[in-house]
């Protein structure tokens, strides 16, 4: 771990300053031929810009990748473009769309070519190509930002390195509540060369890659803190040992004296044939799977839209490498390699325990993902990790690399997720406590997959981090905890609502309370202990949407409100802008159980009026953890919460 570090100011802006912030973007709507929607309560405390601007136009539209940037451009006075008004938002080229037929393009804003930081917007679509509103965050540039960088970005690489070097945290407490050590590679002789450099506004380059995991990509960023605009040089920077990666800014705009301006963790926590692996957990004997699994048993149901010879085979040859999934043997590229038994591939480890045992069941439960997912609308055009995508959308060459470590990791597991055309990598190691690994436990392995989905879905496939903002991180973390328990639930009478207790020994598993009916958090103490890390404020996202999933089972059956839970979710995850609170995501999921009552009917198992009563589900399910129809939050951040126990 190195330590964090985010200059921006959060602190909401008071009442009156909001009052006055509506009173400009009314007279600026005003001054406009725009006929938009804007609630003073909708106003970002951060950015002084509305988060969600509702469109009252019917209009059908032929390219809506054209009609959402020529809408940016009709509503520039309260979007947050260059102080002169020229719209500067990038497309997102590829459509999200939902099952219930919405379609999604996000856009990245830009200042005379320079990306804005974690500014985006997001604009929604009917399946009729009709604009339904806009969401995210932008902001109104008041000022000429000089884009001339002081430094150079190997001179700003350095102060990065050295920020790494002075602020390493050696031990710490991981989050699944495991004390790690950590033996970080040392950089400290590095020197850092450029490998290519590009002539264009931000200025992308390459550096060298040293004793770093991977070269240095880097590339100028307009950084608001609140109350300036920042020049600065942004960095992924990946390292072998610990295997973490990290975003850092390092301002450009003033050479005597460079400040760190921000640095953040972006690794997220925690042919035919058959195997023999533990289904969900060491717990439970393993048992003879073929693989792939049957489409029937993968819990989601079929309506006929899936593409010919859908689930392909998760085995290239005779080895745990597939086109979904590479599984290794920690650092190493040693697979494991199966027996041939009439045409089929049969895995058989000796040992139960044993480092065969761990490779093929992290190859098991991330096919098994792979799968499920695929099913319920995470596919190739939506972002999946595949080497080959069949149906030639998307660049692919992305399969998951699955790392199954003889010892422990540092974070006990670990998932990275690069923009789309790049490899996701997955580690899982040793808990030494109870000497259960992580390989063995769906709970841990499914958490992390779902990270990767998440990390693709949200604000679009490549925006790989759009989930950075503490809410946003907390609902990652929610939704993460959410899937890797109902999808193991599906399959058992008794519900499960503990996570990572088998791996870690602890009955009451790895978060703060169970998540049943009685989970005491509610969103108004997000920001106050212990609701302040990424972990404790995504129990209280997964914590609605479990119970949520039982009063839909109360209501229903297991299939039916697992199967619209499930869908419904995914689709609001496709909805949602970058880095979200809690409520913008709520309002996607609500948009999501929209169309479906729109349409009429959900496949075949639930009819309009059964839709209607499940939307009222949702409703009870947000309310009574606080995020009523009249919560508010001035951003995504920790403050300007107010949370409300009333539904619609």
């Amino acid at each position: 771990m190195i330590k964090e570090i985010d200059q921006r100011n959060f602190d909401t802006i008071n009442e009156e300053s909001k009052i006055l912030f509506f009173e400009k973007f009314t007279k600026r709507l005003d001054a406009s031929s725009s006929s938009e929607i804007i609630n003073a309560s909708n106003i970002s405390g951060f950015t002084g810009t509305p988060e969600k601007i509702i469109n009252n136009s019917k209009k059908e539209h032929d390219s809506i990748i054209n009609a959402g940037l020529d809408y940016l451009q009709s509503i520039s006075p309260v979007m947050g473009f260059t102080f002169k008004g020229e719209a500067e938002f990038i497309p997102d080229p590829y459509i999200t769309k939902t099952y219930g037929g919405s379609q999604v393009v996000h856009y990245q804003q830009y200042y005379r070519g320079v990306p804005i930081f974690q500014m985006g917007r997001s604009v929604q679509f009917t399946n009729k190509n009709v604009i339904q509103n806009v969401t995210g965050e932008s902001i109104y540039i008041t000022e000429d930002i000089s884009l001339i960088p002081q430094l150079n970005t190997k001179e700003a690489f350095k102060v990065a390195n050295n920020y790494m070097l002075d602020n390493r945290i050696y031990e710490y407490i991981d989050s699944w509540g495991i004390k790690t050590n950590v033996d970080f590679n040392d950089t400290s002789n590095y020197e850092p060369s450029i490998i290519v450099k590009y002539s264009l506004p931000s200025e992308p380059t390459v550096l060298s890659q040293g004793p770093f995991a991977s070269v240095i990509p880097s590339h100028l960023v307009v950084f608001f803190t609140g109350k300036a605009y920042r020049l600065g040089w942004y960095f992924v920077i990946n390292f072998n040992q610990p295997p973490a990666q990290y975003d850092a800014i390092i301002s450009a705009d003033d050479k005597s004296s460079p400040e760190v301006l921000y640095f953040h963790e972006t690794s997220k926590y925690y042919p035919k044939g058959k195997g023999k692996v533990y289904q969900f957990s060491g717990g439970i004997a393993p048992k003879r799977i073929k693989f792939p699994v049957d489409i029937n048993d993968l819990a989601v149901e079929i309506d006929g839209r899936l593409p010919s010879g859908f689930p392909r085979d998760w085995i290239e040859k005779d080895k745990t490498l597939g086109n979904n999934t590479i599984a290794v043997l920690g650092n190493t590229s040693n697979s494991l390699k199966g027996k041939v038994v009439k045409s089929n591939i049969h895995f058989s480890p000796k040992d139960p325990n044993g480092d065969d045992q761990k490779v093929l069941n992290i190859f098991y439960f991330c096919n098994i993902m792979h799968d499920f997912f695929y099913l319920l609308g995470f596919d190739e055009s939506a972002g999946n990790f595949q080497k080959i995508n069949f149906n030639f959308v998307g660049p692919g060459n992305d399969p998951v690399i699955a790392k199954a470590h003889k010892g422990k990791v540092n974070g006990t597991a670990t998932m990275r997720t690069p923009v789309d055309g790049q490899s996701p990598e997955m580690n899982m190691g040793l808990v030494e406590g109870t000497g259960r690994h992580t390989a063995f436990d769906s709970d841990v392995v499914f958490h992390e997959f779902v990270h990767g989905v998440t990390n693709r879905l949200v604000g679009g496939k490549f925006n790989s981090r759009a989930l950075e903002m503490p809410q946003s991180g907390g609902m990652g973390e929610g939704w993460s905890d959410y899937f890797a328990l109902t999808f193991r639930n599906y399959f058992f009478n008794t519900e499960k609502n503990v996570s990572g207790d088998w791996v870690t020994g602890n009955s009451g598993g790895v978060r703060s309370h169970a998540y049943d009916d009685n989970y005491p958090g509610t969103y108004g103490q997000i920001g106050k202990k212990p609701y302040t890390g990424v972990h404790q404020i995504g129990e209280i996202w997964c914590a609605t949407l479990m119970y949520m999933t039982r009063k839909l089972v109360v209501n229903f059956n297991k299939h039916k409100a697992y199967n619209l839970a499930w869908q419904v979710i995914i689709d609001g995850i496709k909805l949602t802008s970058p880095n979200p609170s809690f409520l913008t995501a709520r309002n996607s999921i609500i948009q999501a159980i929209d169309d479906l009552i729109v349409i009429g009917k959900f496949k075949s198992i639930l009819n309009k009026s059964e839709l209607i009563k499940a939307k009222s589900i949702f409703w009870e399910a947000f309310a009574k953890f606080g995020m009523g129809i009249n919560a508010s939050s001035s951003h995504s951040g920790l403050t300007g919460i107010k949370e409300d126990f009333k539904t619609p």
